[in-house]
């Protein structure tokens, strides 16, 4: 199916307008079931989904990719605002970029830029290893970087597909060490190092994880971490 943003717009809108099914259909298709079986998931088509402290879905996400084609909706019912957006620079994590930066755009100023696209420009000139020691030494602190946890995630899973779990792992190291209180980052960690087979690595990395989700009550993360346990550890 070929489609443009503004036809997914107009989708949008009257998805989430009940033009298109009723208020009380959308409600039930929102509704966790058993065979999501994820904390953060309602059906497939709908996507990822994040709620407030009252349960109310505050903004639903769907991303989807063909090749070096890419595209991505956020409706933030928070905020009011829907933003879709296409990309055939080969980069899966643009889109999540931009949409942070559209919907987040009152924290950010007009100097900085996506820490992944600093990556992506630094590897190119300098090369991978060169580029990571510079981020550690000279960057890491530095406020004109967007360092959004998802999008380096989603970077540092482009490195992987693409066979550089080296550098994969390297990538997402750097983001736990970027946001230590979340699980979700830690769950990441581990699942690549266990690809490289470096379980000595993975295991204290599952260990903090586990406690980390458990004390964010996070059931999801906590089984797959489990999981992970269990499978090689145990």
């Amino acid at each position: 199916m070929y489609s443009t943003v503004l036809d997914l717009y107009r989708f949008e809108k009257a998805l989430w307008g009940g033009l298109l099914v009723s208020k009380t259909a959308l409600k039930k298709g929102l509704t966790p079931h058993l065979l999501s079986g994820d904390y953060e998931r309602t059906y497939f088509d709908f996507g990822w989904f994040t709620k407030n402290a009252s349960g109310e879905i505050t903004e639903m996400t769907h991303d989807g990719s063909n090749a070096n084609q890419h595209s991505l909706k956020v409706s933030d019912f928070d905020k009011g605002l829907i933003v879709i957006i296409m990309s055939n620079d080969s980069r899966k994590s643009t889109p999540f970029e931009l949409s942070d930066y559209v919907l987040n755009f009152s924290e950010y100023n007009a100097t900085q830029i996506p820490l992944s696209w600093w990556f992506t420009k630094e590897i190119k000139r300098v090369g991978f290893d060169t580029a990571i020691a510079d981020y550690k030494k000279n960057m890491q602190n530095n406020n004109q970087l967007i360092n959004d946890e998802f999008s380096i995630w989603v970077y540092g899973y482009i490195m992987m597909l693409k066979g550089e779990l080296d550098n994969a792992i390297e990538i997402l190291k750097i983001n736990m060490e970027n946001f230590p209180e979340s699980a979700d980052a830690y769950d990441s960690y581990a699942e690549l190092l266990i690809q490289a087979e470096k379980f000595k690595e993975a295991k204290p990395v599952i260990k903090k994880g586990l406690k980390l989700a458990k004390k964010s009550n996070n059931p999801n993360l906590t089984l797959s971490l489990t999981d992970k346990w269990d499978s090689n550890f145990k």
